[in-house]
């Protein structure tokens, strides 16, 4: 996540209530281990290891919203999952793998929020 988006993901997290939770995912894989040696654009790792981040397409973060239920369901509050996917630059769109994270979240009662600097947009549960 660029500095720009980091910057709009900080934004957005400013204005979640006490009833809302998102937590950053990270996507790809890196490389862990001890460093021996750092110098001239080269690291070396004793014992490296791969480690594996969220598959390609979820959200730049998910969580939930604690939604109050209505007087049939005895008033209980439940979790809705939330993706939001955080867009800094007005060229950038949805990928076609993060138009199908969000469309099975829809699907399956949840909530997707696509952030710009500008405006949201919330669709699924509710809206």
């Amino acid at each position: 996540m660029g500095q720009l988006e980091t910057n709009l993901k900080n934004k957005h997290d400013r204005t979640l209530t006490r009833w809302q939770r998102l937590i950053r995912v990270n996507c790809g894989q890196s490389w862990a281990g001890r460093v021996v040696s750092h110098a001239k654009g080269m690291l070396t790792l004793a014992n490296a290891h791969v480690i594996h981040g969220a598959q390609a397409g979820i959200s730049d973060q998910v969580g939930f919203d604690s939604i109050v239920i209505t007087p049939d369901m005895v008033g209980k509050r439940v979790a809705v999952f939330v993706g939001c996917e955080i867009k800094a630059t007005k060229g950038d769109r949805l990928k076609p793998k993060q138009v199908g994270f969000r469309d099975m979240i829809v699907a399956m009662g949840g909530i997707h929020r696509e952030v710009r600097v500008d405006w949201v947009i919330e669709t699924g549960f509710g809206v």
